[in-house]
């Protein structure tokens, strides 16, 4: 996200698909954030399209130096 300045993400398949595991789910069900090592997601808001689809958004954060030990 930061190394290639990307502002959206798109995933265009579902968690599991004919009873097999496409990917992952790494972000949060509520509104409460959820931390991977130095990297936080919150879920910010969630719109259901037309078409099946839910287009949710999300704010990522990076810590960058969480521990500074001198």
């Amino acid at each position: 996200i930061w190394d290639e300045n990307v502002f959206i993400l798109v995933m265009l398949t579902r968690l599991v698909e004919n009873l097999k595991p496409k990917a992952d789910k790494y972000w949060p069900t509520s509104r409460s954030p959820k931390t991977y090592g130095d990297i936080t997601v919150k879920l910010e808001k969630i719109e259901k399209s037309r078409f099946q689809y839910k287009i949710k958004q999300f704010t990522v954060t990076r810590v960058l130096f969480p521990y500074l030990i001198i």
